[in-house]
């Protein structure tokens, strides 16, 4: 064998007379001999002999880290290491105690992205206990590891990782590499994992994970000191022999991420100074520009002759420290260039000098003399590792380390010749080929240092609420067009929108002279064409103006409503008008939105909300009642299915009428303008007559009836009770809104409070009373868990009861939301979006024009009387009705107990479903 000695006495005078000679190392006179042995369970075996010191190096690598881990268990590779050092089945005892008895030193062991190793120096009289200690944690591991082990080991790597984040920059690691590559990739995550992974590693995993990757097949151990081969080769053949390879494992392909574009991040840590960090992706572990980057960074900041360090520490003094890197692994690669920015410091000056730095070499390369400089350091740097025989860098670490990535101990050769060859053009050509890709930069910038002031707040009671101002909606402007269209203006100087929104009074109670669903694919289809623009170019308009215009129906009243900018009113009025007066209904735009309207009615039937929705009206309003169709407007599929373009038109031609709609409008404009430019372009609308629909009486045949919608395996009972009530202006409105917020409308309202907050039977639950022109639904609401269905109508039937008779408002209650209302109110009116939805309700509701400017008084004059009088008039707990979604299975046996006059079961559609099925329900009821 060849004596490394003789070696180092060659190269250390061939250093000092380097310049006498122009000494130039060379890779061929590196070597490091060893022999190579692969038992028959697959395990390598790399052995160097080294007889200087009674001492031998162990090093065992396995070829598994972060990168093999799957999405949501980072962290294992790291976690199972620590594991290791617990005992085993046979030497139930710390490792580290166990080598400190016997004088083992360089003991340690690490996991990286691509690999975990265990190392260790002992005496070569202990040798034996090493190989036995390395071979039960080889192949006798898992009857030691049980949960308590794998909790403690959890906690320990946790702390680690936040001591680590803890350090100053010590986030920077975590961030770069989410931004350096992408989700999924292999090097993703961190090789420390994530603390939600961590928490998740469960026991089967652990077991799972050295079953699949701590084989001998997927191993190498490296064996250097005073030893001989044949004797060591006998050894580790006794010793690991009897250990399963172990599963094959996948080996992953190179996979160097492109980075697109430039990246930015800034974040603050408590850190002294400001770092500026510049990172690209780069070739993977063992190419050749690999190693000419291992050069560059050399270039840039090792030492104080270094380009980087020289001119920003030495020369300028405005940076405390310049490093670059080459993060080497093995499908991928970082290049990384920071500096820390001295205090008082100016960060942008030391950016912009890195980026002219690092152009520069780019541009023209290194020099020779830098080139010659930093491959003599790193070629000193590996031959003074090769006195050890042990730890990061030493001879059994490089045999293993090479033997693990390449599947030969000798490829540090092949690495070295790269080095010993590169060229200042190859140098130049590596910078050129990536350094000139999408770069990620990392800015950390000091947590600002705050201080605390001496405060005199009383903090024994919380301040009272000032006195609150008034708030303020705009006086209303009203005129009408020649054609009879009605225009209301509420203007807002200084606001750079205009909001308009054209209310035709049609809606889904126009369906009573039609079909069911004709309202809302109608008002969908309105926008999707004119004579001149297909929907593609509507919308390429309407982004070009910075403008949205949406149309739909709600049960009253049909709509097209547009949002946009001051500046380009004209044209989006222009606009406007086409969608209105010129709609082209498209065949191919009706089937598309026809096949929608049928698809969301499915997807109704689907939701228990919506499957309640789709039915109530029915039951509160009568069949044959304007009012009777489904809430959501949509209809039901054999009504849609049968639509004709022809309908849609006739629904366009019967309603769509100037003298059947208004026109409201809010934003910074006189109503002499806005008429003037109305008269042009809506002002060429054709009047005419309008059909008229009859209201007639709502017909309620039932009450205290339950309607059940069978959905199995519901997880929730939807329940929604009530009936029908006033229609506005019979009542006064102030004193039911505040009514509604006491009972179920607001967070702190009796209904969320028991529900919600006291039993935990629902996520949310409460009432309100729906808009509709006519009489309304006044209606309670709660989604309950299954199992709590009849006991969450026996709380609301007690709320609803107790509210109007042993239990009502209270002047303390009446206090909190009205005081609550006022203070909203001034937020309430910010946009001209919201202004304009308060016209709407003025109009739709036929309120006075100064309702919402005396809205702020009447809600404070509102008396406990006033509000308890109209809580009398609006809840009757004796003709509320009951809709409910869930698994009948679960539910009915309780609800037959409640004593309902009726329990129906009907589908999706309103429609009973036959009892025959089920024929002791109405029995047992009646009885």
């Amino acid at each position: 064998m060849k004596n490394l000695t003789l070696l180092f006495i060659v190269l250390i005078f061939g250093i000092q007379s380097q310049q006498a000679q122009n000494f130039e190392f060379k890779a061929s006179e590196i070597d490091i001999p060893y022999e190579r042995f692969v038992l028959p369970n697959g395990l390598t075996l790399l052995v160097y002999e080294d007889h200087k010191a009674p001492i031998v190096a162990v090093n065992v690598w396995y070829h598994v880290g972060s990168k093999n881990e799957k999405l949501g268990k980072s962290g294992f590779a790291h976690l199972f290491e620590h594991l290791m050092f617990n005992g085993s089945e046979n030497f139930n005892d710390d490792y580290f105690q166990a080598l400190e008895r016997i004088g083992g030193t360089d003991v340690n062991g690490t996991t990286n992205s691509d690999r975990t190793n265990y190392f260790q120096n002992v005496p070569v009289a202990a040798l034996d206990q090493v190989l036995f200690l390395e071979s039960d944690r080889m192949g006798h591991l898992l009857g030691n590891i049980d949960q308590e082990l794998l909790d403690e080991q959890r906690g320990v790597v946790q702390n680690e990782k936040r001591q680590g984040e803890n350090q100053p920059y010590g986030k920077q690691w975590g961030l770069l590499t989410k931004a350096m590559y992408p989700k999924g990739h292999p090097y993703s995550w961190t090789v420390i994992g994530e603390m939600e992974d961590l928490n998740a590693a469960s026991l089967e995993d652990v077991h799972e994970w050295f079953k699949s990757y701590y084989g001998t097949a997927n191993a190498v151990i490296a064996i250097a000191g005073d030893v001989s081969p044949k004797e060591i080769y006998t050894k580790v053949l006794n010793y690991f022999g009897d250990i399963p390879a172990g599963p094959t494992v996948e080996r992953q392909e190179i996979n160097v991420p492109i980075h697109n574009g430039d990246t930015y991040q800034v974040y603050e840590d408590r850190v002294p100074e400001t770092r500026i960090l510049f990172a690209w992706n780069s070739p993977e572990l063992g190419n050749r520009e690999d190693l000419n980057f291992d050069l560059i960074a050399a270039i840039l900041t090792s030492g104080k002759n270094s380009r980087l360090y020289k001119k920003l520490v030495y020369e300028d003094q405005v940076a405390s420290s310049a490093v670059s890197f080459q993060s080497s692994s093995e499908i991928a690669s970082e290049f990384v260039v920071y500096a820390n920015v001295k205090p008082g410091g100016d960060a942008d000056i030391v950016k912009a000098t890195l980026l002219a730095e690092l152009d520069n070499f780019i541009k023209n390369g290194p020099t020779e003399a830098e080139l010659k400089r930093v491959k003599a350091s790193y070629f000193s740097n590996f031959i003074k590792g090769l006195e050890r025989i042990g730890g990061f860098g030493g001879t059994s670490d490089i045999l293993a380390s090479n033997e693990t990535y390449f599947g030969d101990a000798s490829f540090y050769k092949t690495s070295l010749k790269y080095v010993q060859d590169a060229t200042i053009e190859d140098l130049k050509l590596t910078a050129q080929k990536w350094l000139t890709k999408g770069k990620h930069t990392l800015i950390c910038n000091p947590f600002p240092e705050y201080k605390v002031v001496s405060s005199s707040i009383d903090r024994s009671k919380i301040p009272e609420v000032g006195t609150p101002k008034s708030a303020n909606f705009p006086e209303l402007e009203r005129t009408k067009l020649s054609n009879g269209l009605k225009i209301i203006l509420a203007k807002r100087e200084g606001i750079p929108t205009i909001v308009m929104n054209l209310m035709i009074n049609a809606g889904y109670k126009a369906d009573y002279l039609a079909s069911p669903g004709t309202s809302a694919l109608a008002m969908n289809l309105i926008d999707e064409g004119t004579k001149k623009l297909n929907s593609l170019q509507i919308n390429e308009k309407l982004q070009l103006l910075g403008a949205s215009l949406n149309s739909y129906s709600d049960q009253d009243i049909s709509n097209v409503y547009m949002n946009t900018l001051k500046p380009s009113f004209d044209a989006s009025l222009e606009l406007f008008a086409d969608v209105v007066l010129n709609p082209s209904f498209p065949q191919k735009e009706f089937d598309r939105l026809k096949i929608e309207q049928i698809n969301n009615i499915r997807k109704e039937k689907s939701q228990p909300i919506g499957m309640a929705l789709r039915v109530m009206n029915k039951f509160l309003y009568g069949e044959g009642h304007p009012y009777s169709n489904p809430y959501t407007g949509t209809g039901f599929e054999a009504t849609v299915e049968n639509f004709k373009r022809e309908d849609i038109v006739k629904f366009y031609d019967t309603w769509m009428k100037p003298n059947n709609a208004t026109l409201i409008v809010t934003g910074d404009i006189s109503m002499k303008e806005l008429k003037t430019k109305l008269e042009k372009s809506l002002g060429k609308w054709k009047k005419g007559d309008v059909p008229s629909i009859t209201f007639n009486k709502p017909s309620v045949k039932t009450k205290n009836t339950l309607y059940l919608m069978n959905r199995p395996e519901s997880q929730q009972t939807v329940i929604i009770a009530g009936h029908l009530t006033e229609k506005y202006g019979t009542i006064s409105e102030i004193a039911l809104e505040q009514m509604v917020s006491i009972l179920g409308g607001d967070f702190t309202s009796r209904i969320n409070m028991n529900l919600r907050e006291d039993k935990h039977w629902a996520y949310g639950a409460g009432g309100f009373v729906l808009g509709a022109q006519q009489e309304r639904p006044f209606l309670v609401y709660a989604p309950v868990q299954t199992d709590k269905t009849a006991e969450s109508v026996s709380e609301l039937r007690k709320e609803i009861s107790d509210f109007v008779s042993t239990r009502p408002a209270t002047q303390a209650e009446l206090d909190k939301v009205k005081t609550n209302q006022i203070l909203k109110l001034p937020g309430q009116w910010e946009t001209n979006g919201a202004v304009n939805n308060s016209l709407y309700d003025l109009v739709k509701y036929n309120l006075p024009d100064n309702y919402y400017q005396t809205y702020d008084e009447n809600v404070r004059n509102l008396s406990l009387t006033d509000l308890q009088s109209v809580s009398k008039k609006v809840v009757k707990p004796s003709k509320v009705n009951w809709f409910m979604v869930g698994d009948k299975l679960k539910i009915e046996g309780k609800l037959k107990e409640l004593g309902f006059d009726d329990i129906i079961e009907i589908d999706a559609d309103g429609n009973p479903i036959n009892q025959s099925a089920n024929p002791q329900i109405k029995m047992e009821i009646k009885q």
